[in-house]
């Protein structure tokens, strides 16, 4: 069994992280989910929200947006619809791309079409927030 897992993140627009880690958590579908080295194969939906990695003392943020994470003994390779680290969020701008949408949601119902996106956006909107009040 290895010591370390090999966390990988990746997005339309690239590679966003790859490096060697301790130990790895995620929010899935069905609830945030935590992979130690040795960690049995699994395939997992991911949410929006923080997906947090350890090495030693020092802990990384990301903010995901959704997608798909697959799991072995010693990695974690993440297939993100978007993902950003805590310190490169722009949080004036992200407050104000929240607010945007929640006045939107607040104006249609759930039968106009814009409904579902407009809502997983507020959520998408909120992941990033909640990462981003991780900066150091």
């Amino acid at each position: 069994m290895s010591a370390e897992i090999k966390l990988s993140i990746v997005t339309p627009m690239g590679r966003a992280l790859d490096r060697q880690v301790d130990w790895v958590s995620a929010p899935s579908v069905w609830g945030e989910f935590q992979v130690l080295p040795g960690h049995t194969q699994v395939l997992a939906e991911l949410s929006e929200g923080e997906v947090s990695y350890g090495i030693g003392s020092e802990t990384g943020h990301f903010a995901v947006l959704g997608g798909f994470a697959e799991v072995g003994p010693d990695h974690v390779s993440i297939l993100a619809e978007g993902a950003q680290e805590a310190g490169e969020i722009d949080l004036a701008h992200t407050v104000a791309q929240k607010e945007q949408y929640e006045k939107l949601l607040s104006e249609i119902g759930p039968d106009d079409p814009r409904y579902d996106d407009t809502r997983k956006k507020i959520k998408e909107f909120v992941a990033l927030l909640n990462v981003a009040q991780r900066k150091k």
